[in-house]
């Protein structure tokens, strides 16, 4: 037994310092994730099934066991804000599906000056930090910045721009993410000078606010727009400020109707709820109701159990399709509900069809205001 847990060892240290070695040879983005399952070999059908699911989402990306139920997730190809979105995204999947099995979970980005003892150092931080969360929430960083740096942020722009002089500016568009790659031209005294496309002038000088994400800052950054050059094709920022969560940071695309569409929810034969559909992604949707409807739904003692959701969305022939699919309460905020969608394969495939028709029409909308600001 010796044996063979000081060979897993090795296996695992090779495969870090080859990741390493990649990162600084080829310049390929590499993130480590360190999470812990609960295992119970007496339901290994559910074990391996998580694990099924995990390999699925991730392409089967290198994972190998540590010890006390952790596991080291290999994301090459993989820049931090998508790994913290992708490890978001599995531990919802996973634990829709094997309630609690997926817990606490810390990520770094591999740096060209890391060595394995200082990635080890920096995932079990993050690990550490998540495990003794009350909510077991994911922490992720770099070697330049981590989430929980609370102090003097700010303190690393200069560095990492001078470093790293490119980002991207993230914005959303009627829900539809309008994304540049932007250089950085200048930096000095909290204002941050950066390139924008021409043609996209028009569009920065009706917002008031932008988000950034730069490949050696773990959090996105929101910043206000203080002016736009014309002349020179140059958005001037200012205040820039570290977000944990931001709306941009979704996968996928989340549309707002251009219509009324009505919805309801049932708790078997009994409606419990119903109202507007306020907005709709592959995984979610929204509905606006009154405090009438949503204490009605408190009150039928549902709690995170499924519901039947039921709404109609329009076809690309002009045409109305019904949906029905399983649904369990995310959050209630004011009058709106927020739905988690459990969607069948058919289900799923009219939401991306109406997604997909909504976004054609919203992207040509918005390079028509470009053309006719």
């Amino acid at each position: 037994m010796e044996e063979h847990l000081r060979i897993h060892a090795y296996v695992v240290r090779a495969a870090l310092e080859a990741s390493i070695d990649m990162v600084k040879t080829t310049n390929q983005s590499i993130c480590i994730a360190n999470f812990s399952l609960a295992i119970d070999l007496e339901d290994a059908f559910t074990f391996k099934h998580a694990l099924e699911h995990l390999y699925a989402q991730t392409q089967a990306s290198p994972l190998f066991y540590q010890d006390n139920g952790t596991f080291l997730l290999f994301l090459h190809q993989t820049k931090i804000h998508q790994a913290k979105t992708l490890l978001h995204h599995l531990r919802r999947e996973i634990n829709l599906r094997f309630p609690s099995l997926f817990s606490a979970a810390g990520i770094t980005l591999l740096d060209k000056e890391d060595t394995y003892t200082t990635v080890i150092k920096r995932l079990e931080a993050h690990f550490s930090l998540s495990k003794h969360s009350p909510h077991k929430k994911i922490y992720y960083g770099t070697k330049a910045h981590s989430l929980h740096e609370a102090k003097g942020q700010e303190m690393i722009f200069p560095k990492v721009f001078k470093q790293h002089p490119w980002l991207k500016l993230h914005n959303l568009y009627k829900g539809v993410p309008i994304v540049e790659k932007s250089t950085i031209v200048a930096y000095n005294e909290g204002r941050l000078l950066v390139s924008i496309e021409k043609a996209k002038i028009p569009f920065y000088q009706n917002i008031a606010y932008t988000y950034f994400q730069h490949d050696l800052i773990a959090s996105t950054v929101r910043a206000s727009v203080m002016r736009v050059d014309i002349k020179s094709s140059l958005l001037v920022l200012s205040q820039l400020e570290f977000l944990e969560n931001a709306a941009i940071e979704r996968s996928g695309v989340r549309i707002e109707p251009d219509r009324k569409i009505y919805a309801c929810l049932q708790h078997g034969s009994k409606r419990v709820c119903e109202g507007e559909l306020g907005n709709i992604s592959e995984g979610s949707m929204v509905i606006k109701t009154s405090q009438t409807q949503v204490q009605h739904l408190l009150h039928s003692n549902v709690g995170k159990g499924l519901l039947e959701a039921t709404f109609q969305l329009p076809t690309q022939k002009n045409l109305i399709t019904t949906i029905k699919t399983k649904a369990s309460v995310f959050n209630i905020m004011d009058e709106n509900i927020v739905l988690t969608l459990h969607l069948s394969d058919t289900a799923k495939a009219k939401v991306r069809n109406y997604l997909a028709m909504q976004t054609e029409s919203i992207v040509s909308a918005f390079k028509q205001s470009l053309k006719n600001p």
